[in-house]
C-alpha cells in the first residue's frame, strides 16, 4: 500500500503541471478573442518579450501550487509512513517538477496559439485533461496497453515526465522492504511505468531526461516560429 500510494502521489504532478498550464495560458487565448494580443504585437513589444511573459508567469503560477502538493505529501509520507524527503531527494523531485512545467508550458502555449475561443479551450482542456491521465501511465500501468502501444507512449513526454518524477519519489527506498527493492526494478518497474522501455531496451534515467529536453526543444523552436508568423500575418 505505501509504494502504491507513492506511485500515485508522485502521477499527480505532472499532470498537474499540464492542468495548471492550460489554465495559467488560457489567458492568452482570452486575450486573443479580446483581441488584446493584437495589440500587444503591433506594439513595439518584442515578439519573444511577449513569448517570455506568457510562460514566466504560467511557470511561476504552477511552480508555487505544486510546491504546495510537496508539502502536503511530505507531511502525509511523514505523519503516515514516518517517512522523510532527504535533500537530494527533494532536489530531484524539484527538478522534475520545474521540467514538467517548462514542457507543459511550451507545448501548451504552442498549442494555444492556434485556439481563437475560449469555448474551444474548455473543449481542449477537457480532452487533453483525461487523455493525460492515460497516456502518462498514471491512470493504468503501461504494460497493459501492448508492447506496441507501450512503445508509442514511452517517445512521448507525458509518461517520461511520469518516470522521471515517480524515480525521483523512489530516489532512497529501495532499501525499505525487499518487495519495495524488488519493485523497483526488472519487469514490475518495467509494466507499472517506473522505467522506460523502448521494445526490449531499457532507457536509463539521463537518457529519459536528454529526450524530454530534446523534445521540450523542439516544442520551443516550433513555438518560435508561430509567434514570428502570427506577428507577420498582422
Amino acid at each position: 500500500m505505501k509504494l502504491e500510494r507513492i506511485l500515485m502521489f508522485s502521477a499527480i504532478l505532472p499532470i498537474g503541471a499540464v492542468s495548471i498550464s492550460i489554465t495559467a495560458i488560457g489567458l492568452m487565448v482570452a486575450d486573443r478573442e479580446k483581441n488584446v494580443l493584437n495589440d500587444f504585437l503591433v506594439s513595439p513589444i518584442k515578439r519573444n518579450d511577449l513569448l517570455a511573459s506568457y510562460l514566466i508567469s504560467s511557470i511561476l503560477v504552477g511552480f508555487t501550487l505544486l510546491l504546495g502538493f510537496i508539502a502536503f505529501y511530505a507531511i502525509y509520507f511523514q505523519a503516515v509512513y514516518s517517512i522523510s524527503f532527504t535533500l537530494p531527494q527533494l532536489g530531484y523531485i524539484l527538478l522534475a517538477i520545474i521540467g514538467s512545467l517548462i514542457f507543459a508550458n511550451i507545448f501548451i502555449l504552442l498549442i494555444m496559439t492556434f485556439i481563437k475561443k475560449q469555448q474551444s479551450l474548455g473543449a481542449f482542456g477537457t480532452i487533453l485533461g483525461t487523455l493525460n491521465g492515460f497516456i502518462s501511465g498514471a491512470y493504468i500501468p503501461v504494460g497493459m496497453f501492448g508492447d506496441t502501444a507501450g512503445t508509442i507512449l514511452s517517445a512521448l513526454p507525458f509518461l517520461q515526465l511520469t518516470v522521471l518524477t515517480r524515480q525521483a519519489f523512489l530516489y532512497n527506498l529501495e532499501t525499505v522492504t525487499p518487495i519495495t527493492h524488488e519493485m523497483l526494478s526488472g519487469e514490475i518497474a518495467r509494466e507499472f511505468g517506473l522505467e522506460l522501455w523502448f521494445g526490449n531496451t531499457h532507457i536509463p534515467l539521463w537518457g529519459v531526461a536528454a529526450l524530454t529536453t530534446g523534445i521540450t526543444l523542439v516544442l520551443l523552436l516550433c513555438l518560435t516560429v508561430r509567434f514570428a508568423k502570427m506577428k507577420k500575418s498582422d
